[in-house]
């Protein structure tokens, strides 16, 4: 049975000029810098496994904005690095990178630490030296966290490596509210009402969504509700349910 999925498409009207601008399309180029994710030291050896899930998110990650290009194994001058000490500048120089990671992974029963090292090989320097800790259970998140910093580190804006989209999809047979992950993953059914939900906005601190749906009242007539769904404990409001459409909550 092929699955369709419902997108929700927002436009937005320009003004119109008397004179109209064209761009030729593919004429702008932006040079991507070049990332050395350089193999981690991990404590013990069965943390490769979930060392290997952190750091292809992160690759995935970055490589998803299409900013930045990472350089395959077979390039690096050093297959590990250890200590900023370490670095043959030079020679990273040389084959084109412009940024180095190096640490270490420790994996203790249920919980996680990741050292990061970011170097800057143009400058010489390193522009991010930090310790995440986490529970294993939750190494996504811990690699989306590192990728934004990462970004942060080399262009001075935010990632959105840890944002979620809420959408409407009809895979249950009902039209339910639903999240996901920035590139699709991590899906989530948020409610199970069975009927016609629609318009999902979020709350501004990301703990709340806000929806309409078509509901039957007490006395049996039908109407478009407007509704507000706490994620963390699933519990529904009543925000409004005023005769008519209720909906576009801001």
């Amino acid at each position: 049975m092929q699955k369709h999925f419902l997108c929700a498409i927002f436009l937005f009207s320009l003004p119109s000029f008397a004179q109209s601008t064209y761009l030729q399309v593919g004429e702008a180029k932006i040079k991507k810098s070049v990332i050395a994710l350089t193999p981690l030291t991990a404590e013990p050896d069965r943390a490769n496994a979930a060392l290997s899930v952190v750091q292809q998110t992160v690759q995935s990650d970055l490589e998803f904005t299409d900013q930045f290009k990472i350089l395959p194994a077979a390039g690096f001058p050093q297959t590990k690095v250890s200590g900023l000490s370490e670095m043959k500048f030079e020679d990273w120089a040389k084959s084109g990178t412009d940024y180095v990671a190096f640490g270490k992974f420790i994996e203790e029963k249920s919980r996680v630490t990741y050292e990061l090292h970011f170097v800057n090989i143009g400058s010489n320097q390193e522009v991010l030296a930090k310790r995440y800790l986490s529970d294993t259970g939750e190494l996504k998140i811990l690699a989306h966290t590192i990728a934004n910093d990462l970004v942060l580190a080399m262009t001075g804006k935010n990632g959105i490596f840890l944002s979620r989209i809420a959408f409407v999809c009809d895979k249950t047979g009902k039209k339910e509210i639903y999240s996901s992950g920035f590139d699709g993953s991590d899906v989530r059914q948020v409610t199970r009402i069975r009927s016609l939900s629609m318009a999902p906005a979020w709350s501004p601190d990301g703990t709340r969504i806000a929806f309409s749906v078509y509901n039957r009242h007490s006395d049996g007539t039908k109407n478009i509700d407007l509704f507000e769904i706490e994620l963390k404990t699933g519990a529904l409001k009543l925000l409004s349910n005023r005769k008519g459409i209720n909906s576009g909550a801001s």
